[in-house]
């Protein structure tokens, strides 16, 4: 295990023997804290890799109260509590832990439990990187960039998109791409939709599109679907290129 710290959370006589079981996996627990506002201090003190978090504290707060304090700053937490009431687990589902043991715990769950978190803790910031990288990259492109979602509405542009169409942001994201389509270019859009998000991809398909200003340009798109990680639609990425001089000759 290569320098991971966990912040454990518990007041229970319980506690130095779930730190021994901890370190025998070769995890590091720098502390033990027992009430809300130490547990809050700690964190940001330490800023562990990830929080093993009782619910029932000393002071006013409790666990899921503590972990709501502290959830912007985006360190996984799982809650190991004795307490399984319905109640309680539905309070706790909002504040999106990593995992809910129960005691007296199983070690090998509790060990799988802690992997796993870790894991996705990791997946997460680095599908986080790559987002901002793609954000960059299609803000910047000198490309007309959309995304539409299943049912052709404008979830997104970039810059030059709106350049070459004269249009703001606010006029265009929530509108559905028919919209900004010539007369007869409408229904092929409308029809042809579906074909896309059954292919997956598309590649050099024309529109013609109105500007602003009352004119219309010629343009051909390729794009791809984006999915989530269950495989479902989630967006569309599209690119297109004016190509209304090059059609003239």
């Amino acid at each position: 295990m290569v320098d991971v710290k966990i912040l454990l959370v518990d007041e229970s006589i319980e506690a130095l023997d779930i730190k021994r079981t901890l370190e025998s996996f070769g995890y590091e627990v720098p502390y033990v804290a027992s009430s809300s506002e130490e547990a809050v201090e700690k964190t940001l003190e330490i800023m562990p890799d990830l929080i093993l978090m009782d619910i029932i504290l000393k002071g006013e707060l409790d666990g899921i109260e503590t972990v709501s304090k502290i959830k912007d700053l985006n360190i996984p937490v799982i809650y190991l509590t004795a307490h399984s009431e319905e109640s309680t687990i539905e309070r706790a589902k909002l504040t999106e832990p990593y995992g809910y043991i129960i005691k007296s715990y199983d070690r090998t769950e509790l060990k799988y439990t802690i992997e796993l978190a870790i894991y996705k803790n990791q997946m997460e910031k680095e599908l986080k990187e790559s987002e901002k990288k793609f954000y960059l990259l299609f803000e910047n492109s000198p490309l007309p960039y959309q995304s539409l979602d299943e049912n052709g509405f404008l979830l997104d542009i970039n810059p030059a998109w709106l350049g070459m169409l004269g249009y703001s942001k606010d006029e265009v994201i929530g509108k559905n791409f028919a919209d900004f389509l010539a007369p007869g270019y409408t229904e092929h859009f409308k029809k042809n939709f579906p074909h896309f998000k059954n292919a997956g991809e598309i590649h050099e398909v024309e529109f013609e599109m109105k500007r602003k200003d009352g004119s219309n340009i010629l343009v051909s798109y390729e794009g791809k679907i984006g999915y989530d990680e269950l495989g479902n639609f989630k967006q569309t990425h599209c690119i297109f290129h004016n190509i209304t001089q090059a059609n003239k000759k």
